[in-house]
């Protein structure tokens, strides 16, 4: 069945993207191309999104289509599917997602390119990958992907052999969810320790109340421990064990 290929970009370097749509052109049946800029992301490098998917990733496409690569003479066959990425790609499309609001967008990508769509984001940082990886999983787009390259050095995908890589299925992949679990516990350690820090003030305050303030005093007192709690331990707690981010579900687009 035809589908859609959702490249997520998080590096300027072309060669990545075109081993992931050669290999699902050829053998998943891709046959429309999604360039998704991820805006706000923590890539860790400078990424000039229009000028890779308008002029490198353009220009390496077009000379592969045309038989010649770094100097090198592809062969008819793989010339034959670099034509047919050169098509497919002419009639792009162009998507933006804002990291902090990942599932949103993430339900909208959905509804236009269905659940079936493949979600590729085999150039995003560890970090950055898991939260896409939970987003597409909490909205059912279950073909997230991964390119894995084996064979060492920067090789495009005719210079390679089905024993020289992989695309993982990452919703079934062991490493990735292994990473998602330590992930997943370092951020619910951190809340821990914001729920002691505001067990010990709240003690603080109890304490410094029980010596009898005058006037508004222990009211003020009383007023203030609740708050502390609910900002220091309740909403770390519900983050914790319910999944829900206040971040952000009080966030605002800018």
């Amino acid at each position: 069945m035809p589908r859609s290929l959702l490249l997520l970009v998080g590096s300027a370097r072309p060669g990545a993207y075109i081993n992931t749509i050669a290999h699902t052109v050829s053998k998943l049946e891709v046959n429309h191309i999604v360039m998704v800029n991820i805006l706000d992301a923590p890539l860790g490098e400078s990424n000039d999104f229009e000028n890779l998917v308008n002029e490198s990733l353009w220009k390496a496409i077009n000379e592969l289509a045309n038989g010649m690569y770094g100097n090198k003479q592809i062969s008819k066959e793989m010339q034959g599917l670099y034509g047919s990425i050169r098509d497919i790609y002419t009639y792009r499309h162009i998507e933006r997602i804002n990291y902090h609001f990942l599932r949103e967008d993430i339900s909208r990508l959905r509804k236009v390119y269905g659940a079936e769509a493949i979600v590729d984001i085999t150039s995003l940082p560890k970090r950055v990958a898991i939260d896409v990886l939970a987003a597409c999983l909490a909205e059912d787009m279950s073909r997230v992907m991964l390119f894995e390259l084996k064979k060492q050095g920067g090789y495009l995908y005719h210079e390679l052999s089905t024993s020289d890589y992989e695309y993982i299925l990452l919703p079934d992949w062991a490493p990735l969810l292994s990473n998602i679990e330590v992930f997943s516990a370092r951020r619910n350690r951190q809340k821990f320790i914001s729920i002691v820090v505001t067990v010990f003030i709240s003690l603080f305050i109890v304490v410094l109340n029980q010596l009898g303030l005058p006037g508004w005093g222990g009211w003020l007192m009383t007023a203030l421990l609740i708050c502390l709690n609910v900002v220091g331990a309740l909403f770390p707690l519900v983050e914790a064990f319910g999944g829900i981010s206040f971040h952000l579900a009080f966030g605002r687009r800018s």
